[in-house]
């Protein structure tokens, strides 16, 4: 339509034709591509939001509930639109070449070695491969060494420059209508394909898979993400496209990064029951991935946010602690029977029990935790002193007992 008649016309008139326009559509604004082929319904959505300023109708009218209505199909529309972008581009070629060959390597034994290196893959029983091959790049297979450090997503455009162009957009419009906060909620499931592809290595095919497959398939996992979070709030705040969006960059990579690393941790607290030593060396792995990824993945969160996602944390690590402790002592115990009846072995020279050596190295993975790992008793008396003061300003602590809270 164009503008000079549009804006001649009586406004009834106008929200005659936008307002069926937008009802009686068949397809979306923006393509796939994010490219605009529908400019008509764009247009009409703006000729929604020009009436609404306006208010050209009695507030109590028939005319002005329709306008209303108009508004918030509109702003559907644009929600609809919103979650229909692929900000991210998953797409390129060396992307989904590495994921899926480090999906199919996640299982290997050189490759887990590489990737945790202090832990090594000996089992109690049969594996040879010595300290210095356990971190040399030859023992991965094939050229995946090189997709682990993650230095490969610093090549790559994560980003969708037109995506985002058309994210500029659509806040615009919403936030001039005055529907920020409906946005900002769709933001949560909003698509995130370069993550998602990334969550995939440990997410297909869960059932058809072994206990160890899918640790070392998660920890994986954890270990890349990280490194990509950090890549792409890089390409988000860098490029150089000012907008409307601009004011809700934070709130959505926090929203995005949040959904994605509480599935992660949801996942993980499904493996903090198991107390089989013999999946301890893999226990300890998951550990070291998260108690690794844990400073950095809560750098991207503030506020509330960050109390849940460091509080998840810290629980999980204390699960697997607890599981840790009994499967140390149910090692302890093998060991000893093992060593009980050697003795009654005469004449054997036996060296040293396959069990010790494996204990031995679980001994070592643990003298190599990262420090940040063990919660800080002073952040903890922190977060325990901010909740007592809230509750104070609530009404919800007696003084004496706030006091002594407090101490």
């Amino acid at each position: 339509m164009g503008a000079a008649v549009g804006k001649a016309a009586p406004a009834k008139a106008r929200l005659d034709i936008a307002e069926n326009t937008i009802f009686q559509r068949n397809r979306g604004i923006w393509d796939a591509a994010a490219a605009c082929t529908n400019e008509r319904l764009l247009d009409a959505v703006d000729e929604i939001l020009d009436l609404a300023e306006a208010q050209p109708f009695p507030a109590a009218s028939a005319a002005a509930a329709r306008l209303d209505s108009a508004l918030r199909a509109a702003m559907s529309l644009m929600m609809d639109e919103f979650m229909c972008l692929r900000v991210w581009n998953a797409s390129s070629h060396d992307l989904r070449l590495a994921v899926d060959r480090l999906a199919v390597g996640a299982s290997a034994n050189a490759l887990w070695q590489h990737t945790f290196p202090s832990t090594g893959d000996r089992s109690s029983s049969a594996s040879t491969v010595g300290r210095a091959s356990a971190g040399s790049p030859s023992s991965a297979p094939g050229d995946l060494v090189g997709f682990l450090d993650g230095e490969f997503l610093d090549e790559l455009q994560l980003l969708c420059p037109a995506s985002l162009l058309v994210v500029h957009e659509i806040a615009h419009r919403v936030i001039r209508a005055g529907y920020t906060k409906e946005l900002v909620q769709k933001f949560t499931n909003s698509p995130c394909d370069v993550l998602d592809r990334f969550l995939s290595i440990f997410q297909g095919e869960c059932s058809r898979r072994t206990t160890v497959d899918l640790i070392k398939r998660w920890s994986l996992a954890t270990h890349l993400v990280g490194k990509a979070l950090v890549v792409m709030q890089r390409q988000l705040y860098t490029h150089n496209s000012p907008g409307a969006f601009d004011a809700l960059k934070d709130e959505y990579f926090l929203a995005i990064t949040k959904n994605r690393i509480l599935n992660l941790l949801k996942f993980a607290d499904d493996f903090t029951s198991i107390t089989s030593h013999e999946k301890l060396i893999y226990i300890l792995g998951m550990y070291q991935a998260l108690s690794e990824a844990a400073p950095g993945l809560l750098l991207m969160f503030t506020g509330p946010h960050k109390e849940l996602v460091a509080e998840r944390s810290e629980e999980i690590l204390a699960k697997w602690a607890m599981s840790i402790r009994s499967m140390v002592a149910s090692l302890i115990a093998k060991v000893r029977d093992g060593v009980s009846n050697t003795k009654n072995i005469v004449g054997v020279g036996v060296g040293v029990h396959p069990l010790t050596k494996y204990a031995v190295l679980c001994i070592e993975r643990l003298a190599h935790a990262p420090r940040h790992a063990r919660p800080d008793p002073r952040e903890r008396r922190g977060r325990r002193s901010v909740a007592v003061r809230s509750r104070v300003a609530r009404g919800r602590v007696p003084g004496r007992e706030a006091r002594a809270s407090l101490r």
